[in-house]
């Protein structure tokens, strides 16, 4: 059986008091062992419902479950179903749900008892893009993140316990009168939500417990971002030396060199032309671009009336603009002039990288974003750029001699 409702946006939706939080896997799980270790080192027999995303994740803890087992005759464990996971009744209950279920997207523990009670129910957010382009596993799985509720209220952990039991009521309807007995003998007191305060559920001890767990994933979040960077600019650099090496062709080299950027950085619209100094202008024959905008292939484009080009003559280094329409003072009067070319191919935000060898200007790259709102180009993605150039810069000169 499927069910598409997710139970974290159930439990937000009856108790609007609630706040929900980012968890680290890290933290979700130490925060989850801590709450086994807490059942297994009391003497009561508490309600617990585990809810797993797949049945692999469940293995690796199903010995604790036994264990819990011997203590208390209403556990319940959810997975996926799998080769070896299947509705059954051996040491615990064991609930399977297919694939498509929304619980394959969420991580839950409650526990329900006289003495001791607290719920973790989260759901799992997308992960970041530039962690899921290394080629580590491993950093993918320390940096996933959940949204979700922690909380050792017992009001809240009865109404998570509730969503939970009607869900498994509505997977396997032949536990219905267990249910009702753990309904019974767990939740019979009246959950009053109205006497939750804004905010409720966050223990102020493991919510720094938890802040101080998260500090060093973020930090290795953060040196992931950076590893990732670095390997896509080695990457790219050696793709387009290898593309050297196979050719001394400008032509192939260029377009190699706009895919590979443009697919890179996402931009809108990634040019490279050459810039001869006995032309007023160049026709646009290299053009990496999003479909949703219009191509400049085969387009005059300005060379010696461009006052940026004319300033890069002299200085040889890159021009960033984040807002074309709101530009630095002393970029204004040039993008006055060059107003035209902006209002006429959407160029919200511009960046010029020349292709400079020994003083001399080769040619140009061009990033162009289209979109309403500025981009803020990053110093990791201009770096790749200026890399990509000076390599192609080196192409240009062989290409040239040996012409």
């Amino acid at each position: 059986m499927s069910n598409s409702n997710s139970v974290v946006e159930a439990l937000l939706k009856a108790i609007p008091q609630l706040r929900s939080q980012v968890f680290f896997k890290t933290s979700l799980t130490a925060l989850s062992h801590a709450m086994e270790d807490q059942v297994l080192a009391g003497t009561e027999k508490p309600l617990v419902i585990a809810s797993f995303q797949q049945e692999r994740f469940y293995r690796q803890e199903s010995h604790r479950y036994q264990r819990i087992a011997d203590l208390s005759d209403q556990v319940y464990v959810l997975s996926a179903a799998g080769t070896s996971f299947e509705n059954s009744s051996e040491y615990y209950e064991m609930i399977a749900f297919d694939e498509q279920d929304a619980l394959t997207q969420e991580w839950h523990l409650v526990v329900v008892g006289c003495e001791y009670s607290a719920c973790l129910l989260c759901r799992e957010r997308a992960p970041v893009t530039s962690i899921i382009q290394t080629s580590g596993g491993l950093a993918l799985e320390q940096t996933r993140r959940f949204e979700g509720v922690w909380t050792q209220e017992s009001l809240i952990c009865y109404q998570a316990a509730n969503l939970l039991l009607d869900r498994i009521v509505g997977y396997c309807p032949t536990l219905e009168p267990k249910v009702a007995e753990a309904k019974a003998r767990y939740l019979a007191a009246p959950a009053d939500i109205q006497q939750l305060q804004e905010g409720a559920g966050v223990d102020p001890f493991t919510q720094r417990l938890v802040t101080y767990l998260q500090a060093g994933q973020y930090k290795l979040l953060k040196a992931y971002k950076a590893i990732s960077v670095k390997e896509q600019r080695e990457r790219l650099v050696n793709s387009i030396t290898a593309a050297i090496r196979r050719s001394l062709n400008p032509a192939e080299l260029f377009q190699i060199t706009v895919d590979e950027l443009g697919q890179a950085l996402g931009v809108c619209r990634c040019i490279i032309y050459r810039c001869p100094s006995q032309q007023t202008e160049v026709t646009i024959r290299h053009e990496h671009r999003n479909p949703e905008v219009r191509s400049l292939l085969e387009v005059s484009w300005p060379v010696a009336e461009n006052p940026l080009i004319g300033q890069m003559q002299q200085h040889h280094e890159a021009i960033i603009i984040s807002d074309t329409h709101h530009p630095d003072k002393a970029l204004k009067t040039a993008l006055d002039a060059l107003n035209y070319l902006i209002e006429e191919w959407g160029i919200q935000s511009w960046a010029l990288v020349p292709l400079v060898y020994q003083q001399r200007l080769l040619g140009m790259i061009e990033l162009h974003h289209c979109q309403d709102t500025p981009q803020i180009w990053s110093e990791g993605n201009l770096a790749l750029v200026e890399a990509v150039a000076a390599q192609l810069s080196v192409a240009i000169i062989q290409a040239d001699a040996y012409a």
